[in-house]
């Protein structure tokens, strides 16, 4: 049967018209799927970020060494921005829970501990200090003010432990400009406490067992995933 050519370019316009609207179903489908990833990517490149610097901070932690303490300042200071942009305070810990563990350079048999898990225990720890900072309006030291805040503690004990050998340090006359033991803040007093407190939870957490910190990690975490 031979077909007219009025009806020849009826069926080409057809096809033409199914062919092009194939690309647009398709791109418009691409388009409805991938907006709301988009969303939660802006979450996970923050969160991963935040997770390695712990995880890092972890795995050469050391509560007397002034980097491990300068990364403590920073995570604290970073888990607070992200807070005030939204990320909810179980997220941090609960990304940190969803890693996996078992890694060659994670040496969970010995002491301080180190894995994803104890980052995720980290993290809970990090979010309460810095909600119960907001909640009480303390003001936290400065990295360099705490530095000299254990300085001083440093030096008031080795004045003390002189004593003991019958050599008796007065400050008021080798030390007219108060350079051995430097007066700090007055208002930041409850802050360094709550900074000291946190510093030593954190060794704590690392020396607990991982039978332990899985099983707090699991009860903080498992239920909200």
């Amino acid at each position: 049967m031979t077909l007219s050519y009025k009806t020849l370019l009826t069926l080409s316009c057809v096809s033409f018209s199914l062919c092009a609207m194939e690309p647009q179903t398709s791109l418009t489908t691409h388009s409805t799927t991938f907006t709301q990833p988009q969303s939660n990517q802006k979450n996970y490149y923050a969160l991963n970020d935040i997770y390695k610097k712990a995880s890092f901070t972890l795995q050469s932690y050391n509560p007397t060494d002034r980097e491990s303490i300068k990364n403590i300042f920073e995570i604290i200071a970073a888990v607070e921005a992200l807070q005030k942009k939204g990320i909810n305070d179980t997220e941090f810990g609960a990304f940190a829970y969803k890693q996996p563990s078992n890694h060659s350079f994670f040496f969970e048999n010995t002491i301080p501990h180190h894995n994803s898990t104890y980052t995720s225990v980290f993290f809970e720890r990090i979010t309460r200090h810095n909600n119960h900072i907001k909640k009480n309006n303390f003001t936290l030291p400065t990295l360099e003010e705490f530095i000299r805040y254990k300085k001083n503690k440093s030096n008031e004990a080795a004045i003390t432990t002189a004593a003991h050998f019958n050599i008796f340090i007065n400050l008021k006359n080798i030390d007219p400009n108060n350079t051995v033991i430097v007066d700090l803040p007055h208002n930041i007093k409850d802050g360094i406490e709550e900074i000291e407190k946190l510093i030593n939870d954190i060794k704590a957490i690392q020396d607990t067992s991982p039978e332990t910190i899985t099983a707090i990690a699991t009860i903080l975490y498992r239920p909200k995933l």
